[in-house]
């Protein structure tokens, strides 16, 4: 492998990497360059466009809606995670630790009962956050809206107003939760009782 082809693979990790820092969050172009430029990686605004338009056809991001910029998607997610395989073409880099992975995988789950308990009716996200500090998941703002963007990426949730305020279950949640269905590893469901024993 050539110096160049490492090159924009170690680059395409790092944009994965900002991306998911910055979630739930969008970054720009500028801020995006701005970023590998600290990290002592230089790319000129072709390089960077290039790099950017190979991951979001690997479908690893994608331009936020509401403003242009880049954001990670939940294929992304997973390949940060090591949830699903990195592709060819991007170079793996440091990993998140298993800690972390344990608390975001942990928290998807105690999401999604928390939005079971409150079925039929959707729950607020005042009261979801209520639910997960009392069960001593101490997360913050923009940690429990990354992992709701997750949930609704994957199809597990969605929001029922237009403030995405008030959340609720799909059907596909509801057969992960009553062990109906394969849990993916993105989502830290326990063993059925069952199953232990």
């Amino acid at each position: 492998m050539s110096l160049e082809q490492t090159r924009r693979e170690e680059a395409r990790w790092q944009l994965l990497r900002l991306l998911d820092i910055a979630r739930p969050e969008a970054l720009t172009h500028a801020l995006l360059r701005r970023s590998l430029k600290d990290m002592h990686i230089t790319l000129t605004d072709d390089e960077l466009r290039s790099e950017l338009d190979y991951l979001q056809g690997k479908a690893l991001i994608a331009i936020a809606p509401t403003v242009r910029a880049y954001c990670l998607t939940a294929d992304g997610v997973d390949v940060m995670e090591a949830n699903a395989p990195a592709p060819t073409g991007v170079a793996l880099g440091e990993l998140l630790s298993d800690l972390e992975l344990t608390r975001r995988r942990d928290a998807r789950w105690r999401i999604l009962k928390v939005l079971d308990a409150g079925r039929p009716v959707a729950v607020s996200k005042a009261l979801l956050r209520t639910a997960l500090d009392d069960q001593a998941l101490m997360l913050s703002n923009k940690e429990m809206d990354r992992e709701i963007q997750y949930l609704q990426e994957r199809g597990y949730c969605l929001a029922e107003d237009q403030q995405g305020q008030l959340l609720k279950l799909t059907s596909e949640a509801i057969d992960l939760l009553e062990y109906n269905a394969i849990c993916p590893r993105s989502i830290g469901r326990p063993p059925k009782y069952d199953e232990v024993y």
